[in-house]
């Protein structure tokens, strides 16, 4: 064993992995000189994005920081193609331009509840609609705080229409949008609900000017964004696209909703994250938005009242940088970049991990006092072979030659590890092969000696105990005689000394030959024994003994592993140019992915440990090799309802 790792080391070592090494180190050296000059382009690109960044986001910055708050205009930032939005908070950090509002739900006094369920009841219940009317105007005598007011002028204008009172609609509707910040006992905006109303009452031309009064009153911030808002974006929605088949919608209308829904999507987005920069300074923050991806703002502190922000787009930035002339040039030799927070680093570096990239900070610090110190510029080859391709001209022989000694390095390897496998194994089988052995020795001449002790010391009863004695010393001594001639038939199989005698045999009475010693075994322990031998089955040439130890084995096995179900069938037949010898059993049997495994030397199934029946491991291998002999064939079947049966199949006619 220790020759052979000394063999093969000293193989793997002078032959593959001492050129290998160093061809690997000579190749890895020249790609990492071309990976570096790559590199050193990269943060050369680094270095000039930089002041364009800072440029660019300065420009921006410095109108707002110059900016008077009172009468301020957003729309000025959100020219700048850089800008996606520009927004105001207060000192708590809630947005009031766009205005939003969380759900508030004030109490209602119960003169008026009551005074407003009547007109409901009226309304819904019973569909008296003037009456409902009346009741609802005597709510409103009641009606003090503005949810109040918001709530039954709702009601009013909603059971105006239903009467078909369209100018009295009309009149509360203007009532109503004074109380433009009042939510109702639902959290739903009275306001809001009058104009969608109104508008899907009136149809597309005075509904469509009542629509767009809705759309503008969000947009100047008279109106809450608020947590029912999107639904009503949505009913808004379906009128518009009903009155866009009828052709008579205007493209102010359509624009300002799509302005409301972006506002919208913003406030949903940010509105809690800016809370949390309430109290920051001014200057830059960076992060990563709710909705994914990453964000970059700047935020302009008014005092302790409000504070302006603008929030960047970044692919819009990327783009405005990207259309330097110097960065340009970069980018006609393979190299483009992205703007990230430093959450999305990871990310990056997963999606180019098969390129060359660089990860830098966005600015070097000096241009502007407060720089996004979390803003990344991510700088990667568009295509890392053709930024490198003129660097690997001079190296392609090394790196084919590292691929070649690759190949030779893993298949050397593999046979390295397959031979030391197959030695170890075979000396761990060897190793079972000689304690199974000593056992299986051991065991019939423990009782030969035990039983002739007996007889010789005359310790028994009568004359039947001592025939049993003998039998029992007869029997053992025959089951020593069977293991020997297997372990010997075996050993001359094995160094290739194994001979054998043909002849025109009988197979049906080798079969019952080689039955004839286990009738007394299978008799004393209660199996059930079937024998079917077919008639006029024609000689076969081969060799008796041989083909006796076969089916001996098979015999002798169906008889060890059957502990429980204790039936034998032994079955010989012809099958065309062929006949067959067939041992079944309802044994143990033979687990699943191991029916070719069980005919190789030493192997032992894996449900066959010593609590079940012992052996050596070489008696199917044995019988393998008889048939190959022989020109047959052996093959192992599991049995419906449990057992194995064991089929050899002999040709008639062997060539």
């Amino acid at each position: 064993m220790a020759r052979v790792w000394i063999r093969w080391a000293l193989f793997f070592i002078g032959l593959i992995l001492l050129p290998v090494s160093f061809l690997t180190y000579r190749s890895v050296q020249s790609l990492q000189d071309e990976r570096e000059s790559v590199l050193q382009e990269q943060q050369l690109m680094a270095r000039l994005l930089q002041e364009q960044f800072e440029q660019r986001i300065s420009e921006i910055a410095q109108k707002l920081a110059y900016a008077e708050m009172p009468g301020i205009e957003l729309g000025i930032y959100e020219s700048f193609a850089e800008v996606e939005r520009a927004f105001i908070m207060d000192g708590e950090g809630s947005l009031t331009n766009p205005l939003v509002l969380p759900l508030s739900l004030s109490e209602r006094r119960p003169v008026f509840v009551r005074a407003l369920k009547q007109g409901e009841l009226l309304e819904f219940e019973k569909g008296e609609y003037e009456a409902a009317l009346q009741a609802y105007w005597e709510a409103w005598k009641v009606a003090q705080s503005d949810g109040e007011n918001a709530e039954v002028l709702n009601s009013l204008g909603r059971c105006a229409l239903r009467v078909g009172d369209v100018k009295a609609a009309v009149d509360i509707h203007r009532k109503l949008t004074f109380y433009n910040l009042s939510f109702d006992a639902d959290g739903a905006h009275p306001a809001t609900l009058s104009h969608l109303r109104l508008a899907g009452y009136l149809g597309a031309g005075k509904g469509g000017r009542i629509l767009s009064g809705w759309a503008g009153a969000l947009l100047v911030s008279r109106y809450p964004l608020y947590p029912g808002c999107r639904q009503t974006l949505q009913e808004a929605g379906k009128l518009v696209e009903r009155w866009s088949a009828e052709g008579t919608v205007s493209p102010e209308l359509i624009a300002d909703l799509r302005e409301v829904e972006e506002r919208m999507g913003f406030a949903e987005e940010f509105a809690d994250l800016l809370v949390s920069r309430a109290e920051g300074e001014t200057g830059y923050c960076s992060g990563l938005r709710p909705g994914g991806g990453s964000f970059l703002m700047y935020l302009r502190r008014f005092g302790d009242a409000e504070t302006i922000g603008l929030l960047f787009d970044l692919e819009q930035l990327r783009a405005a940088m990207a259309d330097s002339t110097i960065v340009g040039s970069y980018g006609d030799r393979g190299f483009d970049f992205e703007l990230f927070d430093v959450g999305e680093e990871g990310e990056f570096a997963e999606e180019r991990a098969e390129t060359i990239y660089t990860v830098a900070a966005a600015t070097s610090g000096l241009a502007i006092s407060l720089p996004p110190e979390d803003m990344r510029l991510g700088i990667y080859a568009i295509d890392a072979s053709a930024a490198i391709d003129v660097y690997r001209k001079e190296n392609w022989r090394l790196v084919a030659g590292l691929f070649v000694l690759v190949g030779i390095v893993a298949l050397g390897g593999y046979m390295i590890f397959r031979d030391i496998g197959r030695e170890l194994h075979t000396a761990r089988l060897r190793s079972e092969f000689v304690a199974n052995v000593s056992h299986e020795l051991r065991t019939p001449l423990t009782a030969i000696r035990m039983n002739a002790e007996t007889v010789l010391t005359g310790r028994y009863r009568s004359p039947e105990k001592h025939d049993e004695l003998l039998q029992r010393v007869m029997r053992e001594s025959e089951r020593l005689s069977l293991l020997v001639d297997n372990i010997l038939a075996f050993s001359r199989i094995e160094s290739g000394r194994k001979s054998y005698d043909f002849q025109m045999c009988d197979l049906g009475e080798i079969a019952r030959g080689a039955l004839e010693p286990f009738e007394p075994v299978l008799h004393k322990r209660g199996f059930a024994l079937s024998v079917e031998v077919a008639d006029g089955l024609p000689l076969v040439r081969v060799d008796r003994e041989a083909i006796a130890m076969a089916v001996s084995n098979l015999i002798g096995n169906a008889i060890k592993f059957s502990p429980e179900r204790k039936e034998v069938t032994l079955e010989v037949r012809g099958e065309g140019e062929e006949q067959v010898i067939e041992v079944a059993d309802r044994g143990i049997g033979i687990p699943a992915g191991e029916h070719k495994q069980i005919f190789e030397k030493f192997f032992r199934a894996s449900n066959a440990d010593g609590s079940v029946a012992t052996g050596t491991g070489v008696g199917l291998a044995l019988v393998q090799s008889i048939v190959d002999a022989h020109g047959g064939r052996i093959a192992v079947m599991a049995r419906e309802g449990g057992g194995s049966l064991f089929q050899m199949t002999l040709p008639v006619k062997r060539s």
